[in-house]
């Protein structure tokens, strides 16, 4: 009982001593490049296959009209 409470204690030491060592240089680089798409480039690559490209909506809605309101 001692051994398998030890032996989930270590594992779960581990785990967490693993997880701690990100790499935080990939991080910043992901959101540098990020943020240097521009805003079309970003459209096109997550909104445009739902929204079609001219904002009228396929699978998704309709943007067309979206902040006109304002």
């Amino acid at each position: 009982m001692k051994k398998k409470l030890l032996a989930i204690a270590l594992g779960t030491s581990v785990v967490f001593a693993l997880g701690a060592c990100g790499n935080k240089e990939e991080s910043k680089s992901s959101k540098q490049s990020a943020s240097t798409d521009s805003a079309e480039q970003i459209f096109q690559r997550s909104c445009a296959g739902c929204h079609a490209t001219d904002l009228s909506g396929a699978t998704g809605p309709d943007l067309r009209k979206v902040g006109g309101k304002y």
